[in-house]
């Protein structure tokens, strides 16, 4: 559901009100700032709530439909992988260590215990 605000002083402020209420988060622009049809500008910004978590490493897979660099399957979510360094540093980790976590950052944890729009923020041994 949406609701429209036409002027708040406080972005800040705003945010926590909406994530707080269970919104995912809030549109900033200018005021004087013109919409454009059919166009990405940087005159209005998506701010979403998003959090971080610890997932479990499984195993990779590739895949080059959402990445030509493969995805990282883990407990929580599949996590596609941005860079050929990253795909390449997953598997200088696999031949050290048994278990390999990664931390990544998500919009929130479904009622099923899937992350919504995961991102990989960091891998992690250290757990």
């Amino acid at each position: 559901r949406s609701k429209v605000i036409s002027t708040h002083n406080n972005g800040a402020e705003l945010f926590d009100e909406v994530t707080s209420n269970k919104g995912e988060g809030i549109i900033c622009k200018k005021k004087d700032s013109p919409y454009q049809i059919g166009k990405r500008s940087d005159f209005w910004l998506k701010v979403k709530k998003e959090e971080t978590f610890d997932v479990k490493v499984l195993g990779y897979k590739q895949d080059s439909f959402q990445s030509p660099h493969g995805s990282l399957i883990t407990d929580k979510c599949d996590v596609s992988l941005k860079s050929a360094r990253i795909r390449d540093q997953y598997f200088e980790l696999r031949k050290k260590y048994k278990n390999i976590y990664a931390e990544v950052k998500g919009m929130e944890e479904t009622k099923s215990g899937r992350i919504r729009f995961p991102v990989l923020v960091r891998f992690r041994v250290d757990k």
